[in-house]
């Protein structure tokens, strides 16, 4: 059995139709906690209207946490031996559950749980259909976030330990945008994990501020560095370069992002960049033109 734990705050419409997804599971051998951190919206309503379907647990909280906070606090009320992430504004697939319980049946050994997922947006009209989902988005993006190439867990459906939770501390609460990724390093270091083949859910994605990408960049700078001993050392160098482009648009970051650069010895000037871009396109693009035309012929 697992726990399912969504913290939210004022997401009442998106936690709607997050609760329809869990409502329709296949598998019902699954415990629900929703932490609300002090929302003014409707969302007691909405839970109110899936509890003739769900046994939900909610907690209706009256001290206001940060994000990593938050996941700290719901997840500490999971009694059950796994534990299942839920972002408010996800979507679970009808058979998530069952799939997840299936393979935690059959491999007790395992602490870690992941699958496939697709990316919809938040104007429900752009959803990414493909055969095979991972590991290719992971290797195609190269001018996004790095933390994708590097730590290859997908989100939606990501079920873990519970006391795997208590042995890493938890969520980092110094990170704004970045305690997510961070958390997810700290288990692939102390946890035996498995890829499911199965599509686990959706994820809503959106439009990020200049602003909130920056302050991501630096932290992404902070968490490559302290966990060098799980990643490599060159992808600091290649995080620099999948964000020039980022920063030659919003040169007013690039002076304080290079100078939290220097802090690990990391010079960009333009024979930096050079040297890396051919690197990388070169054995990461050729490798992913690979791979297209091989799922290309095993699935068409």
């Amino acid at each position: 059995m697992l726990t399912i734990v969504i913290p939210i705050y004022n997401q009442a419409d998106y936690l709607d139709e997050a609760l329809n997804g869990i409502s329709n599971q296949i598998d019902t051998n699954f415990r629900l906690v929703i932490s609300d951190n002090c929302s003014t919206d409707h969302i007691a309503e909405i839970i109110n209207k899936y509890r003739y379907k769900l046994k939900i647990d909610y907690r209706k909280e009256s001290i206001f946490l940060s994000k990593a906070l938050s996941w700290n606090r719901v997840i500490k009320y999971s009694s059950t031996k796994y534990t299942m992430l839920h972002h408010s504004d996800d979507i679970i697939s009808p058979t998530c559950v069952r799939d997840l319980n299936k393979y935690i049946k059959k491999f007790p050994q395992i602490s870690l749980f992941h699958g496939n997922f697709q990316r919809m947006h938040v104007s429900y009209n752009n959803l990414l259909r493909q055969k095979i989902m991972f590991p290719f988005e992971y290797v195609q993006k190269n001018d996004s976030n790095i933390l994708d190439y590097v730590c290859s867990v997908s989100i939606v459906g990501l079920t873990f330990s519970t006391d795997k939770f208590n042995e890493i501390g938890g969520f980092d609460n110094t990170l704004q945008q970045t305690h997510d990724w961070d958390f997810f390093i700290k288990l692939l270091g102390v946890c035996d994990y498995m890829y499911i083949r199965k599509n686990l859910g959706y994820m809503r994605m959106g439009n990020s501020e200049a602003k909130i990408d920056h302050i991501a960049n630096l932290e992404i700078l902070r968490i490559l560095k302290r966990n060098k001993k799980f990643l490599a050392k060159t992808n600091i160098k290649r995080f620099s370069f999948s964000v020039y482009k980022f920063y030659e648009k919003n040169s007013i970051y690039k002076n304080e992002f290079d100078k939290e650069l220097g802090v690990y010895k990391v010079k960009t000037n333009n024979r930096f960049f050079n040297k890396l871009k051919k690197e990388y396109y070169h054995y990461t693009i050729s490798l992913y033109i690979n791979l297209k035309k091989l799922q290309f012929a095993l699935f068409n």
